[in-house]
Parts: structure tokens; C-alpha cells; sequence
């Protein structure tokens, strides 16, 4: 029997057994998310408040809220482009755009060229969701993927918050204007160790009439099979409605309770206390027992902070407690959806990272506009508990089409 030569042997890594070449792609994207947890640490929680002391309209919060999902729209259309192509550079190239783009919007003076910047930067990011989503198919074994991609989202958030403690300080001290291109520089170290990936070049091509659809035939696809469409129609309410209050809260943060940029930080290490371990116990989770518990945690626990913020009555604990719990969610939904899509029909990963993408556009786009024009057609609490009764209703849904829809 012939044997493997030394350098194609497996090896145990991180208490599992595997092939070399997963454990050079976890090495590089290690490196990228360390510095890219660096990177979202300067720029994340402090964009939408610069924005807010900079004197942008409610229109001006809403694009920059939504901006990140209406670029996912578009998903169809790249990844229609992207089908036939090499994935690595579908994800490399947007990211060094985006990443560059937004150290540079620290030099930017007024909230229009502001809200520019970031928009048009996170429409060119966009274009490397659907190929991202192929790429981690192809760089993580199925067995070990949730646990891996579970201990990348954990070394992001352990770098994010150290970060962004250091960062409101800075910030408060020496402005945008120094930390934002340093965060440009630390985005670019990312986009490189990323680079360094090994994608499959042996890897089969997908075949078959469900190889290549067009974007209209690949929502079909998506929205066909019943567990994925309960998931699309429960997330619309329970993350959408999450969202809608999402434009109010650096309004609040800033106009409301007079926060310093040190104060900001701190609500987003509340964050990262909630996100940093819920990726390593998502990760097992789903490894165990599938996709379907996760996205209903994320639905439940989506239901934090617009709590805290309507009814908290201005307390920090109780908003910082919010964030946690957002925390919390937004890792159970990103692991929990994107392993779902997995799960569902691998052969069809592009089709439905797709009907995700443009899903998640709609939401985003219309969650903060109606949020936007609740505050100031209604006011805060009004808003934040609109908010609270949206989610409820994601979840219930949610547990309803699990009965009737197959197990995952």
C-alpha cells in the first residue's frame, strides 16, 4: 500500500486531525482576522457617532446603517460573475477597496462626503460575499468547518476589544484624523495574510443543470426548499426588526446621554463580551446538533438591546447588558445562517448565499428606514419597542416553520 509523502500527511491541530493545507488556510485567515479585529476596533464603533456630532441628517444615520446590506442586493449579480472564476480574488480585491476607503474617510470633514465614502465603499464590498461563501467551502473541511470558522470569529473579537478600548481613548485625544488611516494600514496587513490563502486548484467544478443558475433561477432554488424559505421570512422580522431600531442608537448614545468615545467603546466591548465566547459555543453547537437551535437563539436573544434601550430608562449597565446580548445574537446568526446554507444543499451554496444576501439587503435597507422615520415621527421608545414586538414575531415564526419544515 502506498503511503502519503511526509509533506501531504495529515496532522493534529487544534485537537483535530487534519490535512496540511487547512492548516495553512486557518494560519492565513488567523492573521487576517487579528488584524482585521484591529481594524473594525478603530473604525466600527465610532463611525456612526462622528457621523451623529458631525451634524448628519436622519437620511444621512440611515445610509450609513443600511449601506452594508444594500450592497448585498447585488449578490446575484456577482456571483453569477464570480461562478466560473477563481474565488481568492473575488474576496481580496473588494476588501482591499473597502479596507482602504474606509482608513481614508478619517480625512473627511462634512457628513454627506462621510456617508459617500462609506456607501460606495460597502457596495464594492459586497462582491466578495457570494464568492467568500464558496471560498470557505473549499478552504475548511465540512466536519471541521464550524468549529474552525468558530475559532476565527473567536480571534477576531479578541483582538476588536482590546482595540477599541484603546482606540475611544486615542480618538477622544488625537481624532479620527490620525486613527482611521492607521486602521487603513492594519486593513491592508489583513488583505494580505488573507492573499496568502491556498485555494484547491484540483478541486471538481461544480456540474449539473444546478451549477450556474441565473439570479432569478437561483432565488427560485433558494426559496423553494422549505427550511431555507422559514429562515429567509423568520429573519426578515427578527433581525430586521433588530435592525430598526439600529439608527437610534448612536442618536441616543450621543444626543441623549452625552457619551465620550471612551464611554462608546465600552458598549462595544459589552459587545465583544457577548460575541467573543458565543462563537466558540455556536461553533460546537452546530458541530452537534445542526444550524436550527443557533438561529433561534439569535432570534431570542436579538431582543436585548432594544429592550434596554426602551425600558432601561437611560441606566449604561442596562444598555451595555443589550449589547452583550447583541453580541450574542449577531454570532449565532452568522454562524448559525451561514452553516445553515450549508447544510441545506452544498451543491447549491452559491444560489443560496445569494437569496441571503439580497434577503439581508431588503431587511437592511428597510428596517433603519422605518426606524429613521418613527424617531422622528414618534420618538425613541415608541421605536425601540416597535423593534421588540418585530423580533417577537421573527421568533414565533421562527418555531412555527420548524415544525412543518424538514430537519436540517
Amino acid at each position: 500500500m502506498l503511503e502519503r509523502p511526509p509533506h501531504d500527511r495529515p496532522v493534529t491541530y487544534l485537537g483535530m486531525t487534519m490535512e496540511r493545507r487547512t492548516r495553512w488556510n486557518f494560519n492565513c485567515e488567523a492573521v487576517n482576522v487579528l488584524f482585521m479585529g484591529m481594524f473594525l476596533g478603530i473604525v466600527n464603533p465610532f463611525l456612526t457617532p462622528l457621523a451623529v456630532r458631525l451634524g448628519a441628517t436622519p437620511l444621512q444615520i440611515w445610509l450609513l446603517t443600511a449601506g452594508p446590506f444594500i450592497g448585498n442586493a447585488l449578490a446575484p449579480i456577482w456571483a453569477r460573475l464570480s461562478f466560473n472564476a477563481r474565488k481568492l480574488p473575488w474576496v481580496v480585491v473588494p476588501n482591499l477597496i473597502w479596507r482602504c476607503g474606509m482608513g481614508l474617510i478619517g480625512l473627511v470633514k462634512n457628513p454627506a462626503a462621510l456617508t459617500a465614502v462609506h456607501f460606495g465603499t460597502n457596495m464594492v464590498v459586497a462582491a466578495a460575499n457570494p464568492a467568500y461563501g464558496s471560498l470557505v467551502q473549499r478552504l475548511f473541511p465540512p466536519a471541521q468547518r464550524g468549529r474552525l470558522m468558530g475559532y476565527i470569529r473567536l480571534l477576531m473579537a479578541s483582538a476588536m476589544l482590546p482595540t477599541t478600548l484603546i482606540a475611544g481613548r486615542l480618538i477622544d485625544r488625537f481624532g479620527v484624523q490620525v486613527m482611521y488611516p492607521v486602521a487603513g494600514v492594519l486593513g491592508l496587513i489583513a488583505t494580505a495574510a488573507y492573499a496568502m490563502t491556498r485555494e484547491p486548484v484540483d478541486a471538481p467544478p461544480p456540474s449539473g443543470p444546478l451549477s450556474s443558475p441565473g439570479a432569478v433561477q437561483g432565488l427560485k432554488l433558494a426559496l423553494a426548499d422549505p427550511t431555507f424559505r422559514s429562515f429567509l421570512l423568520a429573519a426578515v422580522l427578527f433581525h430586521g426588526g433588530a435592525l430598526v431600531a439600529s439608527p437610534l442608537y448612536a442618536v441616543y448614545q450621543v444626543r441623549e446621554m452625552g457619551l465620550t468615545n471612551a464611554q462608546i467603546s465600552w458598549l462595544s466591548v459589552a459587545w465583544n463580551v457577548g460575541w467573543l465566547p458565543a462563537f466558540a459555543l455556536w461553533g460546537r453547537v452546530i458541530d452537534r446538533k445542526g444550524p436550527r437551535p443557533v438561529v433561534l437563539a439569535a432570534a431570542l436573544f436579538y431582543l436585548g438591546l432594544p429592550l434596554a434601550y426602551g425600558l432601561g430608562g437611560g441606566s449604561l449597565a442596562l444598555i451595555a447588558l443589550g449589547h452583550l446580548c447583541q453580541g450574542v445574537a449577531d454570532a449565532a446568526l452568522d454562524l448559525g445562517g451561514w452553516n445553515l446554507i450549508l447544510a441545506t444543499h452544498p451543491e447549491r451554496v452559491g444560489s443560496y448565499t445569494s437569496a441571503s444576501m439580497v434577503v439581508t439587503a431588503l431587511r437592511g435597507f428597510f428596517g433603519p428606514m422605518l426606524g429613521s422615520f418613527m424617531l422622528g415621527a414618534a420618538g425613541f421608545q415608541p421605536t425601540f419597542l416597535t423593534s421588540v414586538a418585530l423580533v417577537g414575531v421573527g421568533v414565533a415564526i421562527w418555531l412555527t416553520g420548524r415544525r412543518r419544515a424538514e430537519v436540517v
